[in-house]
């Protein structure tokens, strides 16, 4: 299964990025999301999940013991800060646990029906 984009990305994450840009001096602007491809924009996407609520759809349709991950995509993070070095500063918050939710934007993960 893949899903993107991560709903807590969407909704805080941006907004973490556009703090985060300021304080390094990459502003992002007031609303990033317009300046996203037409693809990637709110309006184009329903029902966004989180981790943790695709998993419970997931079992709740009778898969068992879904496997999910959150995989960062840079095509979103690149697409505002267009070079590297921004994203090397700001890495080491990915590896605090609960905040990783709103900086990768992909969930990727394996299920297997109940038999």
């Amino acid at each position: 299964i893949h899903t993107t984009p991560n709903y807590l990305f969407m909704r805080i994450g941006i907004r973490l990025y556009q703090a985060l840009g300021l304080v390094f001096g990459r502003w992002i602007g007031l609303n990033p999301r317009k300046k996203l491809p037409a693809g990637l924009q709110k309006d184009v996407h329903v029902n966004e999940q989180t981790l943790f609520s695709l998993k419970k759809v997931l079992k709740k349709c009778g898969f068992k013991n879904p496997e999910l991950r959150l995989v960062k995509s840079p095509q979103y993070i690149y697409y505002f800060f267009k070079e590297d070095i921004f994203v090397r500063r700001v890495r080491w918050l990915y590896f605090l646990l609960p905040v990783k939710h709103f900086f990768f934007s992909d969930i990727f993960g394996t299920v297997r029906k109940t038999e």
